[in-house]
């Protein structure tokens, strides 16, 4: 499929941000988690987060304590909360279970494509990325099916979703925008690194930020158009998951080679804080994190150790 728009590089490179002084803003791991071996996607819930395990395809459950779901899906990669719900993104299997909370159980699968990887939610839609067969399904929230099957570019890896749209990374470097309605809306790329892999919006959903691991590198996208607004090099870390914060402006990336979690704020590169994380695995790892609503709480779960860090965000509005 061919692309829609290509962006061009940026003339400078902006320069390598150093950190701020102690004080200012802070990042304090308040809590090591115990969930058990291999936690991979992790979502944000208002009593606390949520959290898919790989091996076994089990949800945790945690909202001060911990609580255990069993699905009858396959290899658990990503997890998404939405509507009183979470949605269990299952790779090896090809589906989706969603869990009620409330209940906590089981409600419905939802097939999807091969070897589903990231996925997002806006409030009405839910849209997965199918790695093996280059697809993105999107899938109505209110009847828990999907409207449609979307050929895209290769290798659509994780998501990010708008009000309007989702925007999903590809590994060789494009973004494919997928409607609401299951249209493809256009694709962007190829990024000058080559690579595309973790993806955040900005609150007013104008902004999208993408990683690259191979440059080590955040890319500031124009989400309507493509056109790369600036980057910020990030060396010597690499860049994996992302996450943007309404509350204080911050854009929160994962280091899983360095197992540290950075936070950047996004018009001028800078690092105001930086806290160690526990190891995530850098091949497996390192490929969510989540943000509190009210974005006093980050959840990162360590795909190496077993654990999720709960680490709080002070002084940093």
């Amino acid at each position: 499929m061919a692309p829609t728009y290509t962006p061009t590089k940026p003339p400078a490179a902006t320069a390598t941000p150093t950190a701020t002084p102690a004080g200012q803003c802070s990042l304090i791991l308040q809590q090591r988690v115990p969930v058990g071996p291999d936690p991979k996607g992790v979502a944000a819930w208002p009593n606390g987060f949520l959290v898919g395990i790989f091996d076994d395809a089990s949800l945790v459950i945690f909202d001060g304590a911990v609580a255990k779901v069993t699905t009858s899906g396959w290899g658990m990669n990503d997890v998404v909360y939405q509507h009183g719900r979470a949605y269990l993104i299952h790779r090896n299997s090809g589906g989706v279970s969603v869990l009620s909370l409330a209940r906590r159980q089981v409600i419905a699968t939802i097939p999807v494509g091969a070897l589903p990887w990231g996925a997002a939610a806006n409030a009405s839609r839910l849209f997965v990325a199918n790695f093996a067969d280059n697809t993105v399904t999107t899938i109505d929230l209110n009847a828990n099916q999907p409207i449609a099957t979307t050929p895209t570019h290769g290798m659509p890896a994780l998501v990010a979703a708008g009000a309007e749209a989702g925007y999903i990374t590809h590994l060789d470097g494009y973004v494919s925008v997928i409607g609401n309605d299951g249209a493809l809306q256009g694709t962007f790329g190829p990024l000058p690194g080559g690579e595309a892999f973790g993806v955040a919006l900005d609150e007013s959903g104008r902004r999208l930020f993408i990683s690259d691991r191979q440059t080590r590198r955040v890319w500031v996208l124009d989400s309507s158009s493509g056109e790369v607004m600036r980057f910020i090099d990030l060396s010597p870390n690499a860049p994996y998951a992302l996450a943007f914060s309404s509350q204080t402006g911050l854009l929160f990336v994962l280091d899983a080679v360095a197992n540290q979690l950075l936070a950047i704020r996004p018009e001028t590169g800078e690092i105001v804080a930086t806290a160690p994380v526990s190891a995530q695995n850098a091949q497996h790892g390192g490929q969510f994190l989540a943000i509190s609503e009210d974005g006093a709480f980050l959840y990162i779960p360590a795909f190496g150790a077993g654990v999720v860090d709960v680490v709080k965000v002070e002084g940093c509005r």
